[in-house]
């Protein structure tokens, strides 16, 4: 699956960048981990911007 974040593409919202990565990402995998095709394993890839969204939220 792809996530986008706030504010980008087709999402609403404005775009914050740095405020809420944290929070969100937190919020994205806790929800991918409780659907029933989910086996709780998450891999993420990214590099730039998108590398920081998925270091942010596990730290």
């Amino acid at each position: 699956m792809s996530a986008g974040r706030g504010g980008r593409f087709a999402s609403g919202g404005g775009q914050e960048v740095y405020r809420r990565e944290i929070d969100d990402g937190y919020d994205t995998l806790d929800w991918i981990a409780a659907q029933d095709w989910s086996d709780g394993n998450i891999g993420m890839w990214g590099t730039s911007y998108v590398g920081f969204t998925q270091l942010a939220p596990p730290a």
